[in-house]
């Protein structure tokens, strides 16, 4: 059974949050400071990152931004990411990882969506429930793809039921500053904006409890899902900050989904698809009907049809 849900969250990054705000060295964006940070709540040091290709960008075999950041700090990190992987990734590597023993997490799963909102709770509350009670940090995706804003609501709920729940709003992060942080197809990032990932997330994590840090190896290196820096291609849908709040009714609770999903079928998003979804045609204009036809009188002329 999941917990009531009805304690307040912060989300760093929202619109309005309870934060610090300073200048990152390495764009013009900002990093948002939480009034907590977790290393004050935990008594170890190592961090378990479970991500897709957003993630495995800045792991260690790509640019590394992870352990330069947070090895620093006293973290001992594990990066655990591979391209074009769904939520289901998350079960996976808890399956052989959660045993190590973590004093914190790191889940950020979304971006590859099938569209069926109420399956991808399902399976985050999972992920959560099997974290906790450890802090267990949450990132929203951004909006390349209208369903995505599905995804963010979903994630704001997780984090009302569950309270070891901490939200980074990344969508609203990249979206404020796209230009710098994210590539052309406006889910992957540039080398800025892998630097400002890893500044955020440091910002939430803070000092680690315990030295010294560490960048611990990983068996989750698959990277034949696709090219972690993404492509180009400009996305269906422009990215901009997204509305992601702490919500007190979210509109994913009880049994329906608030859209309805595409198929099922619909391909990874990582890398991004090369023809753009069907777009949302307006509605036809009246077309009034053809005129009636009938047999000519001696001397009057039927009138027009309407």
């Amino acid at each position: 059974m999941l917990p009531g849900g009805s304690h307040d969250t912060e989300v760093v990054g929202a619109s309005d949050p309870v934060t610090a705000s300073v200048a990152t060295s390495s764009s013009s964006t900002t990093t948002l400071v939480p009034a907590v940070t977790i290393g004050s709540l935990v008594a170890g040091n190592r961090l378990l990152m479970i991500g897709d290709s957003i993630t495995a960008s800045a792991a260690e075999r790509y640019g590394g931004e992870f352990c330069k950041t947070l090895v620093p700090l006293g973290w001992q990190v594990e990066v655990d990411a591979e391209p074009s992987r769904f939520v289901d990734f998350g079960s996976q590597v808890l399956d052989k990882r959660l045993a190590a023993k973590w004093d914190a997490a790191y889940v950020f799963l979304g971006t590859n969506y099938l569209g069926d909102q109420q399956s991808y709770r399902k399976q985050l509350e999972k992920i959560v429930q099997r974290l906790s009670p450890m802090p267990v940090v949450l990132l929203t995706v951004t909006d390349f793809a209208a369903n995505r804003q599905e995804v963010n609501d979903v994630i704001t709920l997780v984090a009302t039921e569950f309270p070891n729940v901490h939200v980074i709003d990344w969508g609203s992060i990249a979206g404020a500053d796209a230009a710098t942080i994210l590539r052309g197809d406006g889910i992957h990032l540039t080398n800025s904006g892998r630097a400002t990932l890893a500044s955020n997330v440091a910002a939430v994590l803070g000092q680690a409890p315990v030295q010294p840090g560490g960048c611990l190896s990983t068996v989750f290196t698959n990277d034949s899902g696709g090219n972690v820096n993404g492509s180009d291609t400009p996305p269906p849908k422009k990215v901009g900050a997204t509305n992601t709040t702490v919500k007190t009714q979210p509109t994913v609770a009880g049994g329906t989904p608030t859209t309805k999903p595409p198929s099922p079928t619909t391909p990874p998003v990582t890398p991004p698809p090369t023809q753009q979804p069907p777009t949302t045609l307006a509605p036809p204009s009246t077309v009034p009907p053809p005129p009636i036809t009938r047999p000519r009188g001696p001397t009057t002329t039927p009138p027009p049809g309407t």
